[in-house]
């Protein structure tokens, strides 16, 4: 509030608290003057002097018009500054893509000499694996097989050999691409297996239907796989005879890992 504008006020103020005290001096007369009338006796002189009376009566008169308002300017309240910072405009950041490098894989150490692999057969599909890595090959014996209820369906049971349990696995449901897996509906893996493909130092066997060669492989004869994101078990293709190659240490490690069998599939 400016200085004047404040002067105003206390002006307006003290005509305010002037107007109040005269009323209340004429408010006080008149109730005196109602008990003189009631009292002559209580009356004093100074209240019955007649020029007294007149003067007061002159007071009176001047000031029954209603108090004066001195209407006050109206004062703007303060401005206080507002200011808004200038929104920039920030320029969109592409969302951080990221990208799977896929993990590149030396062959295994036996394919660079010339190696030999064994064929044979799950479900009508030709499989290789390297004897480095072979432990020997079983009869199936479904009487000598102990169930393991509560595990995946390729789990067949434990098959005591030398000494160990064999963990049985039906081979063709875990290495046959999806769109073969309806051929196995309705299927007694029981009735199909006929060898036991002992791998990992006879802790896996991988049945099979039917056991065929063993031939001898050049390193330039397989399409080796380098990136194994996939079907790790998969260490390559035979061209010549147009089959899979397995690293028996890979799948038995997939195996051990409890993995689905969407990851030997896919």
């Amino acid at each position: 509030m400016s200085t004047k504008s404040r002067k105003l006020v206390e002006q307006q103020h003290a005509l305010d608290d002037f107007f109040e005290s005269l009323m209340r001096d004429v408010q006080e007369y008149a109730e005196q003057q109602e008990v003189v009338a009631a009292d002559p006796a209580q009356s004093s002189p100074v209240l019955q002097a007649k020029p007294a009376a007149v003067k007061l009566q002159e007071i009176q008169l001047e000031v029954a018009p209603p108090p004066l308002r001195i209407p006050l300017p109206t004062v703007a309240p303060p401005v206080t500054e507002i200011i808004i910072p200038a929104v920039v405009a920030t320029p969109a950041i592409p969302a951080k893509t990221e990208t799977v490098t896929p993990v590149i894989e030396e062959p295994p150490a036996w394919s660079r000499h010339p190696f030999q692999a064994l064929l044979f057969k799950v479900a009508g599909l030709t499989l290789a694996v390297p004897l480095v890595d072979l432990n020997g090959v079983v009869e199936w014996r479904a009487d000598a097989v102990t169930a393991m209820p509560g595990h995946a369906d390729f789990y067949l049971g434990l098959l005591p050999h030398l000494g160990k349990n064999v963990a049985l696995i039906d081979t063709a449901r875990l290495v046959l691409p999806a769109d073969r897996l309806p051929d196995l509906a309705g299927d007694d893996p029981y009735a199909r297996i006929s060898r036991i493909v002992l791998i990992q130092d006879g802790y896996y066997g991988l049945a099979c239907d039917a056991v065929a060669d063993v031939i001898t492989l050049q390193p330039q004869d397989v399409r080796w796989r380098t990136s194994r994101t996939q079907r790790r078990w998969l260490a390559g293709t035979v061209v010549a005879q147009m089959c899979a190659l397995i690293d028996a240490s890979a799948f038995a490690q997939m195996l051990a890992d409890r993995l689905s069998p969407q990851a030997f599939r896919e």
